[in-house]
C-alpha cells in the first residue's frame, strides 16, 4: 500500500484507482461503528458499545448543560452549547450515513467500470491527480478537526475541567474527587474524538465522492471531443465511439444519484448546525469571551465553517464542469458521424444540459452560494440579539 506522505506530495501510482480514497474513509467508518453487517461477537459488541454512545448523547449533552449552566461563567457555557449541538448533529449524521451505507457500497463497482475505460497515460494521470487532491483534502481537514479537539483538552487539563462537559451517571459513584476527575476526563477525551471522527468522516465523504465525479466528468468531455475526429475509423466506430461516452455519462448520473440521496439529510442538518452556531461563536467573541475562549471560539467557528465550505466549493465547481459537457459534445466532430449518430448527439446534449447538482433534503442547493446565504442568515441571527440587548443584559445578570 502506498505511503501517505508520497500521496500528500502527489508521488502517486500510475495505476491509482478512483476508489482508492474511500478504502480508507469505509475503514474509519467500521471503526466508529458505521458497517453494513458486523461480523462475528467482537464486530456486534463494538457496533452496539458505539450506538448505544450515539444515541445516548442528546441526553447526556443536554443534561450536561444544565448542570454546567448552574456552575459556570456564561462564556463556557456558550463554548459548550457549541459543542453540544455539534455533538448531537454528528450522532443524527452518523445515523443518516448507517441507514444508507449498503446504498453508498455500490458505487465502487461503478467507480471501478469508469477507471477501466481510461487506458490512456494522461487520462490515468488525471485519476491519480485526483487520488492526491482526496488525500489532500483528508490531511487539511482532519488538521483543522483535530486541532480543536487537541486545544480543548489542553485547555481543559490547565483549566482542571472536563473537555466536553456531559453527564455521565457511571462515574458519579466513585466517591474519591481526584479518581473521579480523572476518570471522566479520560472518558469525555474518547468520547469526544469518537464524535469528532464521526463529524469529520460524515462531512468529508460528499466532498470526496463530488471531487472524484468531477474529475469523471473532465476526462468524459476530453473523450466526446473526440467522436469522430479519427478519419481512420469506421462509421460503426465512430457510432460505438459516441455509445461508450453516452453509457459513461449515464453511470456518472447513476453515481450523482446514489451520493445525492445519502448526503443530502446529512448536509441540510449540517447547514442548520451551521446557522445556529455561527451565530452562538459571534454571540461569544463579541460579547463574552476573554483572551483563552476567544481563541479557542475563533477556531471553532473556522472548524464548523469547514464542515461545509469544502462540500459547497466542489458542488459549485462540479456544477461549473457539467455545464461545459454539452459545449464539448457540441464542439465535437459530429458532421463526421452518420444519421444515427446525429440523432444521437441531439438526444446527448439534451441529457447533458441538466445540471449536476445537489440538493438538501429538496430544499437548499448545495453551492457556495448557499453557504453565504447561511452566512449572512447567521449575522443577521447575531445583529438581532444583539440588538435586543441579550448578550449584555445576561452579561450584567452574571456580574
Amino acid at each position: 500500500m502506498q505511503r501517505l506522505s508520497e500521496l500528500l506530495y502527489e508521488r502517486v501510482e500510475s495505476d491509482c484507482e478512483t476508489n482508492k480514497p474511500f478504502k480508507l474513509l469505509f475503514y474509519f467508518w467500521t471503526w466508529i461503528g458505521i458497517k453494513s453487517k458486523p461480523r462475528g461477537f467482537l464486530s456486534t459488541l463494538h457496533m452496539v458499545c458505539v450506538w448505544i454512545m450515539f444515541f445516548f448523547t442528546p441526553f447526556l449533552a443536554t443534561v450536561g448543560f444544565i448542570r454546567k449552566w448552574k456552575v459556570s461563567t456564561v462564556t463556557e457555557c456558550l463554548s459548550t452549547l457549541q459543542a453540544f449541538i455539534n455533538a448531537i448533529a454528528a450522532s443524527a449524521k452518523a445515523f443518516a450515513v448507517l441507514m444508507y451505507f449498503k446504498r453508498i457500497k455500490n458505487v465502487e463497482p461503478i467507480m471501478k467500470d469508469l477507471d477501466e475505460r481510461y487506458k490512456k497515460p494522461h487520462e490515468r494521470q488525471q485519476i491519480s491527480d485526483c487520488v492526491a487532491s482526496c488525500t489532500r483534502l483528508y490531511a487539511s481537514i482532519w488538521f483543522i478537526y483535530y486541532l480543536y479537539g487537541n486545544m480543548s483538552i489542553l485547555t481543559a487539563i490547565v483549566l482542571h475541567k472536563q473537555p466536553f462537559g456531559g453527564w455521565y451517571p457511571f462515574l458519579d459513584v466513585i466517591p474519591n474527587p481526584t479518581v473521579h476527575f480523572y476518570s471522566c476526563f479520560i472518558f469525555e477525551t474518547c468520547y469526544m474524538y469518537l464524535l469528532l471522527t464521526a463529524q469529520y468522516l460524515n462531512d468529508l465523504f460528499p466532498t470526496l465522492y463530488m471531487r472524484t465525479i468531477r474529475t469523471h466528468i473532465q476526462l468524459l468531455r476530453e473523450r466526446v471531443s473526440q467522436v469522430g475526429a479519427d478519419p481512420d475509423m469506421s462509421d460503426e466506430e465512430k457510432h460505438q465511439q459516441l455509445i461508450d461516452c453516452i453509457d459513461i455519462h449515464q453511470q456518472i448520473l447513476k453515481v450523482v444519484n446514489i451520493v445525492g440521496s445519502i448526503c443530502s439529510p446529512t448536509i441540510f442538518i449540517q447547514f442548520s448546525v451551521v446557522a445556529i452556531v455561527h451565530c452562538i461563536c459571534m454571540v461569544n467573541i463579541f460579547i463574552f469571551a476573554d483572551n483563552l475562549n476567544l481563541m479557542i471560539t475563533i477556531i471553532y467557528y473556522i472548524t464548523v465553517a469547514m464542515e461545509i465550505l469544502p462540500t459547497c466549493y466542489e458542488a459549485s465547481t462540479l456544477e461549473m464542469e457539467s455545464s461545459k459537457l454539452p459545449v464539448s459534445i457540441f464542439h465535437s466532430n459530429w458532421l463526421a458521424l452518420d444519421m444515427r449518430g446525429r440523432k444521437l448527439i441531439i438526444f446527448f446534449i439534451r441529457r447533458a444540459q441538466v445540471d449536476v447538482s445537489f440538493v438538501a433534503m429538496q430544499m437548499f442547493k448545495i453551492n457556495l452560494q448557499t453557504y453565504l446565504v447561511i452566512a449572512k442568515f447567521s449575522f443577521t441571527l447575531y445583529t438581532f440579539v444583539n440588538e435586543m440587548g441579550f448578550g449584555q443584559n445576561i452579561k450584567d445578570l452574571m456580574e
